[in-house]
């Protein structure tokens, strides 16, 4: 597994086609920017996941905030984890993903905000609420972005 997380991509410690020529394919990777899939000589193609801090840290505010987490444990980042992996498909995976796409931050957002309630409850240290409490709560709480139209008056 490599890891090669810097930013921007103009520093990246290792770039994918090397890792995947010197693994012969047989690599996990993340990266931290963004990377176009790479072509093997057996003619598979591996995505190359991006690896950002947007697939943890909203979930863990928003499950923690909502559960009312008295402090943020390992176990949380544990479970925050676990759900992450389990939104990659078996397709995904199939490609070499290690991460679910990034355009579904707002899902990845809440499956993350869930599974750390969930386990805030299971430890003793959030809201003890049954699981649809837990999502009607998150779903209340989540931000919605909403963009007015701009007029541009001259005088």
């Amino acid at each position: 597994m490599v890891l090669a997380l810097s930013n921007p991509t103009s520093c990246c410690e290792a770039l994918p086609e090397l890792v995947m020529e010197v693994s012969a394919g047989r690599a996990l990777m993340a990266t931290g920017s963004p990377f176009p899939p790479v072509g093997l000589p057996d003619g598979r193609s591996v995505a190359i996941s991006q690896c950002n801090n947007l697939y943890v840290f909203p979930g863990m505010g928003l499950g923690a905030c909502v559960c009312q987490a008295q402090t943020i444990t390992p176990q949380l980042f544990q479970a925050a984890v676990r759900a992450i992996s389990e939104l990659v498909t078996p397709e995904e995976r199939a490609e070499g993903r290690l991460l679910p796409p990034l355009q579904d931050a707002r899902r990845i957002a809440r499956a993350v905000a869930l599974a750390v309630a969930r386990q805030a409850r299971e430890d003793g240290i959030g809201l003890v609420a049954g699981d649809e409490q837990l999502g009607a709560l998150l779903d209340q709480a989540m931000w919605t972005p909403r963009y007015y139209p701009y007029r541009f008056r001259t005088q």
